[in-house]
This record gives structure tokens, sequence and C-alpha cells, in this order.
């Protein structure tokens, strides 16, 4: 077993220990089969998921976790939790109350009612209005001018890409693909000094 893996990278040898890859499944087993590998799949990416149970199943000897996302909750701090240096959670209770008086967020379980992208002309709306208030106390060096609440643009846009659950990357699960990580790296190195002694 392999305590690292070697590349070469622009004429470099890089060496790593373990990789996380998100939104993906396993397409290359030689990338998994030495070093510790983490798959994290949305919520939504349930053939992705399927992929890496399968691939779990048929290499048993491989070390690999998934991390399969839940759908994001929306609650009256997620805005705040999102994009805590432009929004504090007055406004971000705000933003909430307003979507879910339009029915855009189930109260029950807590997800977006709707792609962002097909149903902008509903939420854009009453999200509008609060970010081009140029002396509205909380707002926290929100650019409204260069927020456009369009899709790769907008910080807001991208908040309900991820409550919706269909943005391409994500911070969630990563804590927990490191500690897994790095739990891998310990077992290693005491596997190392046992061989050693």
């Amino acid at each position: 077993r392999k305590l690292r893996e070697s590349s070469e990278h622009g004429g470099q040898q890089l060496q790593y220990y373990g990789y996380i890859a998100e939104n993906t499944a396993p397409k290359a087993s030689r990338y998994v089969q030495n070093i510790p590998s983490v798959f994290i799949t949305l919520a939504y990416n349930t053939e992705g998921a399927k992929a890496v149970e399968k691939f779990m199943a048929e290499s048993p000897s491989s070390r690999i976790k998934h991390i399969q996302l839940s759908p994001t909750v929306v609650d009256e701090r997620f805005f705040f939790n999102r994009i805590p240096a432009q929004i504090d959670q007055a406004m971000s209770a705000e933003i909430y109350q307003r979507l879910v008086n339009a029915d855009l967020i189930n109260t029950k379980n807590g997800h977006l009612e709707g792609n962002p992208k097909l149903t902008k002309e509903f939420w854009q709306p009453l999200i509008s209005p609060l970010l081009v208030t140029a002396s509205n106390e909380h707002l926290r060096h929100y650019d409204s001018i260069k927020d456009s609440l369009e899709p790769d643009e907008s910080p807001m846009y991208e908040a309900l890409n991820v409550a919706y659950g269909r943005h391409q990357t994500t911070r969630d699960g990563v804590e927990e693909a490191l500690d897994w990580l790095l739990s891998q790296y310990q077992e290693d190195l005491r596997g190392e000094d046992v061989l050693n002694q």
C-alpha cells in the first residue's frame, strides 16, 4: 500500500495523499486503488451516487468513502450563512420570509420549491428591492450594481442554486471528507511504524 501517490504536473513532482471528487463518479480504477478517495454526490445526482456505490461494491479492497448530501434546508439564517460578508441575519430572515410568503420555500421540510433558473420571475422581484436599497443597514458591502441576480454572476443566485442542489461544487461534506482522509493517513502511518520496528 502506497503512502502517497506521485504525479507529474507542469514539470514538478507532486505528492498527495487521497483526493475528494465532487458530484462525479469513479471512471478509472487506477485513480482510487492506491490512495484513499472520497466522492461527494449532491442530493439530485442519484445516477452519480449509484455509480459510486456500484464501484465500491465491485472494489471492496479500495479505500473509498461516499458522502451523499441531503437536500439543503433553507431557514432564516441560510443566506447569512452562505453570504455572511454581505448579508446579515436580519436581511437573511427578511429574504427567507418573502420566499416563504410566495410559496417558494416548503416550510414543512425547508426545501426550495423549484429550480431558481426556472422560477426567477417569481423570486427576483421579491429580493431585488432589498438589495438595491443603498442605505439599507442590513447589507454588508453588498454590491447591488454587480449583483444582476443572474446565474454565474450573482452571490444570491448561487445561494439559491445551492439550496436547490444544482450547484457544481459545494463546501458541504468537505470537512467530513478531510477528516476521513486524515484518519486514513494516520492509519497508514501507524502501519508504517509497525513495519519499521
